[in-house]
């Protein structure tokens, strides 16, 4: 059937299914500008067709977080329903290859490409389900919130960027713990700047003790697990792809700088605002990372 308002346009020249993976991509393009400047200038550095995967996982990963943090204004047990309903048209649309949901179709035809399945998304979503109740996190389900929140995430990052690339059985570890590292030091910076809303506004005591309290003690501990995850993720940016390494050194510098100024800051003040880089500094870290030669960690 030809539509009323059809127009002769390039795209209309493709066929039907690339047509529809392209527009869905421009779907995932537009979460990933919407919600994130850090992320999506990040991602603008890439080659463009990983670009639009990086994209394409962000999306996902941005409507699952909506559903349980307000953006659909249901009870626990609709927001349940709701990502239920969400994973399920994931997995169905990485079987068939095509989903009516475009950002659904998009991650699709990445995992479908590159080799990311359920034993990465499913990690993720069990996370998200935590989420939806609200609970304190000892040590130890903190460590397995934040591998389902952002370490497997980093791990579908690393399935995108090394796709068309075979590394060595002894340099493969080092990229997963490198990609692990990154994500879960994103996660903890993100904790540290969020504290305040994330107690006051959702609920949320993932760095908070047993008395609902967070200190100095416990932020500096927090920084030492996020500085080693730091450097497991410096130690693998050599074995990255090239193309790929400007990106992601300038998203490492940016989430460096936030972990700098979450240091120098006060607990009582974290809980109280949100920390931020502006977009100029963003635009040194990119040059920093454009710069530097083979990444050798020095």
């Amino acid at each position: 059937m030809t539509l009323p308002f059809s127009r002769g346009r390039t795209l209309d020249l493709l066929p039907p299914t690339q047509r529809y993976t392209r527009t869905a991509y421009r779907a995932a393009s537009a979460v990933i500008r919407s919600y994130s400047t850090s992320f999506s200038f990040a991602a603008s550095l890439l080659p463009k067709r990983m670009e639009r995967s990086i994209a394409s996982l962000y999306a996902v990963v941005r409507i699952a977080d909506e559903i349980v943090d307000g953006a659909y204004p249901a009870g626990p047990a609709a927001q349940a329903e709701a990502l239920d309903d969400f994973r399920l048209r994931i997995a169905e649309a990485c079987s068939t290859g095509f989903s009516s949901d475009l950002i659904a179709h998009a991650f699709a035809d990445t995992a479908r490409r590159t080799g990311i399945g359920p034993k990465l998304w499913d990690p993720f979503f069990s996370s998200m389900y935590r989420d939806i109740r609200p609970e304190h996190h000892s040590p130890v389900s903190l460590d397995s919130y934040i591998h389902g929140s952002a370490e497997v995430i980093g791990l579908m990052c690393l399935a995108i960027f090394m796709e068309d690339e075979n590394p060595t059985a002894e340099e493969q570890p080092i990229l997963e713990d490198g990609a692990r590292g990154l994500g879960a030091a994103f996660q903890r910076v993100n904790f540290l700047r969020d504290l305040g809303s994330d107690t006051a506004e959702l609920g949320r005591t993932y760095l908070l003790d047993s008395e609902g309290k967070f200190t100095e003690e416990e932020k500096a501990r927090q920084l030492d697990i996020i500085q080693a995850d730091f450097a497991a993720a410096r130690k693998a940016m050599p074995l990255l792809p090239w193309r790929v390494r400007t990106a992601v050194g300038t998203a490492l510098g940016i989430f460096e700088e936030l972990a700098e100024r979450v240091a120098a800051t006060p607990v009582d003040e974290l809980q109280r605002t949100r920390l931020r880089i502006p977009a100029p500094r963003k635009a040194v870290f990119a040059a920093r990372a454009a710069a530097v030669r083979g990444w050798s960690g020095a």
